[in-house]
């Protein structure tokens, strides 16, 4: 079963009927019987809801009623890596797929080396994965089909095994930024595998997006959602390739679809909140940034954001009261807070930027005066020294500027 046809299926009657019976099962501290490959979806099911614990929950459940079960034992070694960065607990599940040597098990296998960053041994298990599956498809082996003569009329079978790891290699490799090696796995395709639509196009869009090429990565989206319009993230991914092509409007818009499809998304949430910032509606902006510290009162980007808002409505004491709170939820993690800063500097957020820039490098000094291990990263003196000089600060520009490191090529202020 393709994701397209499985994100379907679980909005169907029927599995929402199992998922009822599931949780008031598990809800009961009661033990059912249930089909393994159900409980399987249903790990999966909350796999794409980030209910984690829940997935995994599932997953056990299906292993306490059949030890052993391959597909629990890859899902579990799976959400290890994918959730988790748990390599070490991976492998343990790993272990109990004992002489298995389906293609997923390698997928999970070289993934465990790619966490690793064992790069050139999981590209070279690969490699060697694919040319036992041209081996077997020209000699009739059953792993070249996925399926036994058993099962061969199975309809959730996702057909050719040996058509569709080309595929499944290169959508592995972008979640791990390889996409020079995405790009060289997925040239293999004339055309896109007839079962796996969705998936070969969100690969391409999110190749191309990674490497620049962002027309041709919003062509590719666009027709990823136009076989399934279901996917909360890929909308996003749209929205962002669209933000950076400054089509804001389009940016909203496919933020909103997100949000009809997840009214509570995050990235959806935020991206909305950008483009109205944008957009300068300033009100309808902060009414969404609120939303998020709300719902999500961890993150502390909505609030450098409020800040840059307070800022544009001469509010000195909520921007400093919003500069503080993002300091303190990002635990004075500098690299968050300067990615935002940049964001808000290239939507031409001058001042805001230079007085949350100011607190951070009065910050980088005084740690390194007391004998701290921080530096000052390079963008956030450049940007700095920028925003004083055109903010006609002469003097902090030079003597912000003194702080770039030397470079080979022309400093760019």
């Amino acid at each position: 079963m393709s994701q397209t046809e499985f994100r379907r299926y679980i909005l169907s009657s029927e599995f929402k009927q199992l998922l009822q019976c599931y949780e008031q099962t598990v809800a009961s501290g009661e033990h059912a019987y249930f089909d393994t490959d159900d409980l399987i979806d249903i790990a999966e099911y909350y796999n794409i809801k980030k209910d984690i614990d829940a997935s995994v929950g599932a997953a056990e459940y299906c292993l306490q009623q059949s030890p052993g079960e391959v597909l629990a034992l890859q899902l579990l070694a799976r959400t290890c890596l994918t959730e988790y960065k748990d390599a070490g607990q991976a492998q343990a599940y790993i272990d109990q797929l004992g002489d298995d040597n389906s293609a997923e098990t390698v997928l999970i296998k070289a993934e465990a080396l790619l966490l690793k960053d064992e790069r050139q041994q999981a590209f070279d298990m690969l490699a060697v994965e694919y040319a036992r599956l041209q081996e077997d498809a020209q000699t009739g082996g059953v792993d070249a089909v996925g399926y036994t003569d058993d099962e061969e009329d199975e309809e959730d079978c996702q057909g050719d095994v040996l058509e569709c790891f080309p595929l499944d290699v290169a959508m592995l490799l972008c979640d791990y930024d390889c996409f020079g090696e995405a790009e060289r796995w997925m040239g293999g395709y004339s055309q896109a595998p007839a079962e796996m639509l969705f998936e070969y196009w969100e690969t391409w869009g999110r190749i191309y997006h990674a490497t620049g090429r962002l027309q041709q990565a919003a062509d590719a989206l666009n027709k990823a959602i136009d076989d399934d319009a279901y996917s909360v993230v890929t909308w996003i991914q749209l929205c962002d390739v669209q933000y950076q092509m400054a089509r804001v409007d389009d940016a909203l818009q496919s933020a909103q679809y997100a949000l009809a499809l997840d009214a509570g998304n995050e990235d959806a949430l935020m991206y909305k909140a950008c483009c109205l910032l944008e957009k300068k509606q300033f009100d309808e902006a902060s009414n969404v940034f609120e939303k998020v510290v709300s719902l999500y009162p961890e993150n502390p980007r909505p609030h450098i954001l409020l800040g840059a808002i307070a800022l544009e409505k001469g509010d000195a004491g909520e921007v400093g009261r919003q500069f503080t709170a993002a300091l303190e939820k990002a635990d004075y993690d500098i690299m968050v807070i300067l990615d935002v800063g940049q964001l808000m500097f290239e939507m031409g957020f001058v001042d805001a930027t230079y007085r949350l820039f100011r607190i951070l490098f009065e910050a980088c000094i005084q740690e390194q005066n007391e004998g701290g291990r921080m530096t000052l990263p390079p963008n956030l003196v450049e940007v700095l020294a920028e925003c004083s000089r055109q903010l006609g600060k002469q003097d902090e520009y030079e003597y912000y500027k003194s702080f770039i490191p030397q470079r080979d090529d022309d400093m760019p202020f």
